[in-house]
């Protein structure tokens, strides 16, 4: 409870941040989300680890998909693999989407690390799916991470 209270106040700071402030807190950030998606199972496990997870992912995980950082974008990418054992099925359709669409985008980001990260993150949640309503993720998930392997391929 004590590191996620300091985890969730550096991480409040972040959000709050603008400009050059924002820009020198990315390190932060992406040490932050380590630490998160290391204690991923122990918050999974919480009986009410879905409901303090949603509001956490929705505030500081799906924002910063769009960030100017690639290590930050990566990173959250990175942290939403480590919910792979969450229940997704308890959370609100929107942020299930949000999600989702976030990964789907970072598929095409132009950092290959990012790219790579979604793609393990990816398989990892559309793997739990049954809803019919997300029959259409595999399928396009699987072009776009056809396309990062190419291109990793022909980067060795």
């Amino acid at each position: 409870p004590l590191v996620l209270k300091f985890v969730q106040m550096k991480l409040d700071e972040y959000q709050i941040a603008t400009g050059e402030k924002k820009a020198q807190m990315h390190i932060e950030k992406d040490a932050l989300l380590q630490v998160i998606g290391h204690i991923a199972n122990t918050l999974v496990k919480n009986s009410s680890g879905t409901a303090v997870m949603e509001p956490f992912l929705l505030n500081h995980v799906v924002p910063d998909f769009q960030s100017e950082s690639a290590i930050v974008r990566s990173r959250c990418c990175w942290v939403l693999e480590w919910f792979g054992n969450m229940d997704f099925s308890c959370l609100a359709p929107t942020t299930l989407h949000l999600i989702l669409e976030g990964l789907m985008s970072r598929l095409r980001d132009p950092s290959l690390a990012v790219q790579n990260s979604a793609a393990c993150s990816l398989r990892t949640i559309i793997g739990r799916f049954t809803c019919l309503a997300y029959s259409c993720y595999p399928c396009r998930c699987l072009c776009l991470v056809a396309c990062v392997v190419s291109r990793s391929l022909n980067d060795f």
